[in-house]
C-alpha cells in the first residue's frame, strides 16, 4: 500500500473544493473579492493544508516511536537523548 499525501482520497477533495472556490471567489467584483473573498480562500486553503499537517505528524511521530522502542534500539539507554525530543 502506498502512504503518500497525495494519494489519499480526502486531500485530493480539499484540493479540488479549494479550486472551485479560488474559481468562484475570483469572478467576484473587487469589494466581494478582497472583504469575504479572501477569507474564503484562505479558509479553503486551511483544509487541505490541515490535512497535510496531520498526515505529517502521524507518519513522523511513529517513525520516531519505532526509531526509540526498546526493540529497535541496539543500546542499554532507551531514554532518547534531548536531540530526538520532538520540538
Amino acid at each position: 500500500m502506498e502512504y503518500r499525501l497525495e494519494s489519499l482520497e480526502v486531500y485530493q477533495l480539499a484540493e479540488q473544493f479549494s479550486d472551485e472556490i479560488w474559481d468562484l471567489a475570483g469572478s467576484w467584483k473587487h469589494f466581494e473579492k478582497t472583504t469575504i473573498g479572501n477569507q474564503l480562500v484562505r479558509a479553503a486553503d486551511s483544509i487541505s493544508a490541515n490535512i497535510a499537517e496531520g498526515y505529517g505528524r502521524y507518519f513522523y511521530a511513529e517513525s520516531k516511536f519505532i526509531a526509540n522502542s526498546p526493540k529497535h534500539n541496539k543500546s542499554k539507554n532507551t531514554k532518547p537523548s534531548i536531540n530526538q525530543l520532538p520540538n
